[in-house]
């Protein structure tokens, strides 16, 4: 999925989804592995790697956490400036000279800076 194609999703979700927090991932080059295994309950085991191909326990909450909204920020934008805020029921970021973007959430509106700000 390309970064405008998530942004898309972001802009219209109404809260922290799961499956964007995948979809950030897969962009940012973890893999996931979904392997049979007879002991779980729908039958498969699914693992992910991260970028550098290490086994991690599971992907970050991207639209969840504002610090891993943030570590985000600085994959996709390393040494650049940005700032959040809130108020209610909404949040705003933005990335260095960016766009000012508004969002449900400073989370969900910081992924958008920095998917929006990429170096």
């Amino acid at each position: 999925m390309r970064a405008s194609e998530i942004v898309a999703k972001l802009l219209a979700t109404d809260g922290p989804d799961r499956q964007i927090d995948l979809a950030i991932a897969l962009y940012l080059g973890f893999e996931r592995k979904a392997e049979p295994d007879s002991a779980s309950a729908n039958g498969r085991r699914v693992t992910w790697t991260d970028p550098a191909g290490q086994l991690v326990m599971g992907v970050p909450f991207y639209t969840k956490s504002l610090d891993q909204a943030y570590e985000l920020a600085q994959i996709l934008n390393p040494g650049n400036v940005g700032g959040c805020s809130w108020e209610p029921d909404k949040g705003s970021a933005r990335i260095d000279n960016g766009h000012y973007w508004q969002a449900v959430s400073p989370a969900i509106a910081l992924c958008i800076a920095a998917l929006e700000n990429q170096n």
